[in-house]
């Protein structure tokens, strides 16, 4: 696969792509980590061919992806990854993810959502699950937003709904 391919794949258009500094750079997809002022932290790595999907700089640690959400708005989306976070962010939503997956919330970073309406929405896979769980004890009032069946993840439920479904989903959820 291409980054190309990749983008398409996950719905994910050029000025989206560039908005958030992603690249290609020797087959591998660049993904800028930055903190909520905008500097530069470490780069994360999503390999498109072999057996590794991911791979960090050296001293690069779990760290809030698209932090500046934050300030955006009265509700928050927790999402699994980075491209789901990109994809909802493309379509009008605010959200952030860990860089590194779905169990790997930190506690200390539960202040920063203080006064914002929580919805936590991660892959329908098992580690999306557990991750949820996890979530949902730190943030008690939460709302956890569940996918249709047919769908493993925001990226592959935006191939086959659109805006207004997800605004349904949200409303849906408990």
């Amino acid at each position: 696969m291409t980054y190309q391919e990749y983008l398409e794949d996950h719905g994910i258009n050029e000025t989206t792509a560039h908005a958030f500094g992603l690249y290609e750079e020797h087959g591998n997809i660049v993904i800028p980590i930055r903190d909520s002022e905008g500097e530069l932290l470490w780069y994360k790595y999503r390999h498109l061919g072999g057996d590794v999907k991911f791979s960090f700089d050296p001293g690069a640690k779990t760290t809030l992806f698209n932090p500046d959400a934050l300030a955006k708005g009265s509700y928050i989306i927790i999402c699994e990854g980075e491209p789901d976070c990109i994809k909802l962010t493309q379509e009008g939503f605010i959200a952030v993810c860990s860089t590194t997956g779905a169990g790997s919330f930190p506690e200390e970073w539960a202040g920063q959502f203080i006064g914002k309406e929580v919805y936590i929405l991660m892959d329908s896979d098992d580690a999306g699950r557990l991750g949820a769980a996890k979530l949902l004890k730190l943030f008690p009032r939460s709302i956890v937003v569940e996918l249709p069946p047919d769908t493993k993840d925001v990226c592959e439920f935006f191939k086959s709904y659109d805006v207004s479904a997800f605004n349904s989903l949200l409303k849906a959820a408990k």
